[in-house]
């Protein structure tokens, strides 16, 4: 839990979005800031603990490119999206290297529960392509992955996928996600 703050993805935000206690039913969870990410990466959903850290308010204004979603009073509910994400996620501390390792291989044995040899992962960092390539080289990699960076991709990165570190083709992509 990177710095006591819980961070989840979910598959969509949708019917919270459009649930009238959307902040309340995230009240329920723990103390501290919990936010969920929409896995296709445009919207997240933040409890008032994580907005506070952020330093939302009714104030906040949503950057170029993005949406707070506010209530019928003008109070932030806790959904943002696109660009505005950025607002929350500037806040949260960056995973470390090992939990970032730990979280692919936890999603490595989600897929091999549910039969998935190979899966596509739009929009890849640094810092998660870093740790592919750390578990490829410990030969604890069982997943092929179609990887496609995004724009801030480093040049490393991108060698990282054209020289593939893995004979088998386990990393492989081109492609840009912006």
């Amino acid at each position: 839990m990177r710095g006591s703050w819980a961070t989840v993805g979910i598959r969509t935000v949708g019917r919270v979005r459009r649930s009238r206690d959307t902040m309340s039913s995230l009240q329920r969870s723990p103390t501290g800031p919990v936010v969920l990410r929409r896995v296709d990466g445009h919207a997240l959903l933040a409890n008032a603990r994580a907005m506070a850290l952020a330093g939302v308010t009714t104030a906040t204004l949503a950057p170029a490119g993005g949406r707070i979603l506010r209530d019928d009073a003008g109070a932030p509910t806790g959904v943002f999206i696109d660009a505005a994400m950025d607002v929350v996620r500037r806040a949260q501390p960056a995973p470390t290297r090992e939990e970032r390792q730990r979280a692919v291989r936890s999603a490595i044995a989600a897929c091999h529960r549910y039969g998935l040899t190979t899966v596509a992962e739009p929009g890849i960092d640094d810092a998660t392509l870093d740790a592919y390539a750390d578990l490829l080289e410990r030969d604890d990699f069982a997943l092929r992955v179609y990887a496609m960076l995004t724009a801030a991709t480093t040049r490393s990165s991108r060698d990282t996928l054209r020289t593939g570190r893995n004979e088998d083709g386990s990393l492989t992509g081109s492609g840009c996600v912006a």
